[in-house]
């Protein structure tokens, strides 16, 4: 699955799966203050995300973000959008 990752000075970015269809469908705001972005497929399902943290703190996001890639699970976008839904209670649905 492609992914990409970059340190740009306090700030990490971090992309996993297909993310050339701008705009994203969704996003979240992080604690950090960084975001998660979101890109869905026609049937809502997730091709990629990207998100932009300070520090590692995206990392774990991103891994979870993976794992709702390979499931394939048609996903809600107010849910998505939500900083308030985990992204591990996605990949119960």
């Amino acid at each position: 699955m492609p992914g990409f990752w970059s340190d740009q000075y306090d700030w990490s970015v971090q992309t996993v799966g297909v993310t050339t269809q701008p705009p994203p469908s969704a996003s979240r705001a992080l604690a950090c203050g960084g975001r998660l972005l979101f890109y869905l497929d026609a049937q809502q399902r997730l091709q990629g995300a990207c998100g932009l943290a300070l520090g590692n703190s995206v990392a774990k996001d991103i891994k979870l973000c993976e794992r709702l890639i390979v499931a394939r699970t048609p996903l809600s976008v107010t849910m998505l959008n939500d900083p308030e839904c985990s992204l591990k209670q996605l990949l119960r649905l």
